[in-house]
């Protein structure tokens, strides 16, 4: 029960911290698309909260400069930053959206708030592949298709294989970096782990499709 009192005041500090920005464009300015305001109903209620976080999601998103593109002739250590970036803004990500739903639990409407909070989750990893396939088709990066361990280092060799899993929203682009990985690999060019990583996701994308059948 403490536990849970934290997490809910903390998410409330953090959802108030953003409203301001949210409430300055107006309800119907924020980024789910097709949404009504209707403070009448609590379906908008949560509703908004939930586009609050989004908004203060995207706010850190160009606070990051993730929204400005990469220069042509950025070098490697640029790009292992940009990298390095967008994973800790993954991470945040997927904290505060996984802590929302945690503390939804037992709630009068978990149920429609949890749907809010996976359409959320969705629209963010769309954006993630995005912003990472764009890196890899960077030409400091194109060439070998991979954050290569000789050129990036090896902490973008793993924030890249992380946010590669967390890219669920396009599995083609997690296909195609798995099997860039299973070349690079035996030239120690991407820790061999990654490619366990990668693979494991189509077990857990099975279980879920699964788990989703038995409700």
């Amino acid at each position: 029960m403490l536990g849970r009192f934290v997490t809910v005041s903390l998410l409330s500090l953090l959802v108030f911290n953003a409203l301001p920005a949210w409430s300055a464009v107006g309800p119907s300015a924020a980024l789910t698309p097709g949404f009504t305001y209707d403070p009448a109903t609590r379906a908008n209620q949560s509703n908004g909260l939930v586009l609050s976080v989004e908004r203060m999601l995207q706010s850190r998103w160009i606070a990051a400069d993730l929204a400005v593109s990469v220069p042509e002739d950025a070098a490697p250590p640029s790009i292992a930053q940009r990298l390095s970036i967008l994973r800790d803004l993954n991470d945040f990500a997927h904290i505060t959206i996984g802590g929302l739903a945690a503390a939804a639990e037992g709630a009068a409407n978990e149920q429609e708030l949890s749907g809010q909070l996976n359409g959320l989750l969705e629209r963010w990893s769309f954006k993630v592949a995005g912003a990472l396939s764009n890196l890899l088709d960077h030409p400091t990066v194109s060439s070998q298709g991979w954050f290569t361990i000789s050129r990036f280092g090896p902490l973008a060799d793993r924030d890249g294989a992380l946010l590669v899993r967390a890219a669920s929203g396009d599995p083609a682009l997690q296909d195609r970096v798995l099997k860039i990985l299973i070349e690079l690999a035996p030239n120690g060019e991407t820790d061999a782990d990654n490619i366990d990583l990668l693979a494991r996701r189509d077990v857990l994308r099975t279980d879920e499709h699964a788990a989703s059948r038995r409700k």
